[in-house]
């Protein structure tokens, strides 16, 4: 599997992943357990960029020989932050050197800067994909506004299985209901918050089905390493989820029984 957002490089200035080479080589071994071959490392940007991309650079080069004996390809990304996109341009840091550009919200900002920070990283060549939302934000309409003015949502593994706890597991749920997830990824920074995808997949397989499955761990990042835009994933519910159930299980038999009434509609 392909891991679009990570923070495994060891020492990055301005980053909070991994510390050191000891942390980043256990790193390496969970990531290879979980079924990773290839990740983008999306260590935190911080202001200026331009020394702290340079040394990001210089340890990535000397820790690829690392990765490699657990199998493991390590390719150039960064984590933008809401600030730093106000002076992006054609020299920013694309995801694995593609026009697709990671940006943390860092908090739920929901003002006229959404907008033009989506006008300014599309002017300048770049498709932004916001991080984690399921961690920023409160209400799946907020997150349909980010998505309409031209992002595409990146969710984390740890929060739709639950380790981050039952509210972030039921909007990211939410999310997943309503299509706006393109992307799942660890987010992993430690030994202690590490890789969740191989749960998270048979998870999205139990209750979204293999087509979401598929496209969410093997379309949509290949097409990001080529360079294209994410396939969408199957629509659960055009609505609010309130009356939904609450519990993983039910949820599935729920949308079980939807999916099987969509169908026989469309025969009749």
């Amino acid at each position: 599997m392909i891991d679009i957002h990570c923070h495994i490089l060891p020492g990055v200035p301005g980053d909070d992943g991994s510390p050191d080479l000891d942390e980043t080589m256990k790193m390496f071994e969970l990531a290879r357990a979980d079924g990773i071959d290839t990740i983008i490392c999306t260590p935190h940007g911080k202001q200026p960029a331009g020394d702290q991309i340079k040394r990001m650079d210089e340890i990535r080069a000397a820790t690829e020989a690392k990765a490699a004996e657990f199998g493991i390809k390590l390719l150039r990304g960064l984590e933008y932050n809401l600030p730093q996109l106000f002076q992006v341009d054609s020299n920013g840091v694309g995801l694995a050197g593609t026009s697709f550009m990671l940006i943390d919200f860092v908090r739920s900002r929901m003002d006229s800067s959404v907008d033009a920070i989506s006008r300014s990283t599309h002017s300048a060549g770049f498709h932004p994909i916001c991080a984690h939302p399921e961690r920023l934000f409160q209400s799946w309409e907020q997150v349909r506004h980010i998505y309409n003015t031209g992002y595409t949502m990146q969710l984390t593994a740890a929060s739709i299985v639950g380790d981050f706890g039952h509210m972030c597991q039921r909007f990211s749920l939410a999310l997943l209901d309503h299509g706006l997830c393109h992307y799942i990824a660890s987010d992993a920074h430690s030994t202690s918050r590490a890789f969740r995808q191989t749960a998270c997949k048979e998870f999205i397989t139990e209750h979204y089905g293999e087509e979401t499955a598929n496209i969410l761990f093997e379309e949509n990042p290949k097409r990001l390493l080529a360079n294209q835009m994410p396939l969408e994933i199957p629509v659960v519910s055009d609505d609010y989820d309130e009356d939904l159930p609450k519990n993983p299980l039910l949820r599935s038999l729920y949308r079980f029984f939807l999916r099987r009434h969509r169908d026989e509609d469309d025969e009749d």
